[in-house]
């Protein structure tokens, strides 16, 4: 769990005495050695009748705790039908490398309410937006690379006050106040901002193609997508879904913006 989950389930009544979890030792979780790393791979294949493709060993996201988590939530506890002294068995193969997956993951298990979906994602527009703050702002800058860090200047201009402090008061964003008085937001669900940037990076995508062709929403992308949590990950899944809502689009009458060159050359490789 995050600090702020920590710190409301350790406290009676949300008040300021703690209770029994409270009052007990907070372990921190780093990430994970090789020997760690190895003790989860059997943990795995123990409960979740799972394996990972030799290289996950090199993935280092795979050695943050949470992100195995999510994996496991992903899959189905062991089969207590399945006998293990069998010659046969059913194993369930990992990616070496992280997918989106992990993303849809948290989306449809914790981030499920409609309102909460709706501010992630303009948290995220207020991302694609911050970047002249970024590029005028040297901490700014460092702060935000792969982790969604905005100016609280350009998210109140985006999303409201209310909003933010929603956000603030269910533990889905931090407030980071330095000494000179300026403060930024940051994420505390990496996986939930890192979907709701690749849904709005594939509406800008269709946009900039519509609007101009395939290189320039190549460049948009290159420019602002490391900001952004995993952002691979979420550049893949926008691109992917681009190309997928092309694929159907092309068995329904064309219009005048579908028939832009640029759009069709990106859906090529799915024929």
């Amino acid at each position: 769990m995050n600090e702020h989950t920590y710190d409301c389930i350790g406290r009676i009544n949300s008040g300021p005495a703690k209770n029994a979890i409270g009052k007990a030792p907070m372990v921190k979780l780093d990430a994970l050695s090789d020997e760690e790393f190895y003790s989860a791979m059997e943990f795995f294949m123990d409960n979740n009748g799972a394996a990972f493709y030799q290289g996950a060993q090199c993935n280092v996201q795979y050695r943050n705790p949470r992100v195995l988590r999510v994996l496991a939530s992903c899959l189905l506890e062991h089969n207590d039908s399945i006998d293990d002294n069998s010659d046969t068995k059913t194993v369930f193969f990992l990616p070496s490398y992280t997918n989106y997956s992990v993303l849809e993951s948290v989306w449809s298990k914790i981030v499920t309410n409609a309102e909460t979906r709706s501010d992630y994602r303009l948290f995220a527009e207020a991302i694609f937006s911050d970047m002249n703050s970024r590029t005028a702002d040297p901490r700014l800058a460092i702060l935000s690379v792969t982790r969604g860090v905005i100016s609280l200047k350009t998210a109140e201009q985006f999303m409201g006050t209310d909003r933010i402090n929603r956000m603030k008061s269910d533990g889905y964003i931090h407030q980071l106040v330095f000494d000179d008085g300026k403060a930024y937001l940051y994420p505390r669900l990496p996986e939930a901002i890192a979907t709701a940037a690749a849904y709005v990076l594939r509406d800008k995508i269709i946009e900039i193609i519509d609007r101009s062709n395939v290189q320039d929403a190549y460049n948009f992308i290159m420019k602002n997508i490391d900001c952004i949590p995993y952002s691979d990950v979420a550049a893949t899944k926008a691109v992917v879904s681009v190309c997928t809502k092309c694929r159907w689009l092309r068995g329904k009458p064309r219009t005048a913006p579908y028939q832009n060159a640029g759009r069709r050359d990106l859906c090529q490789p799915l024929e």
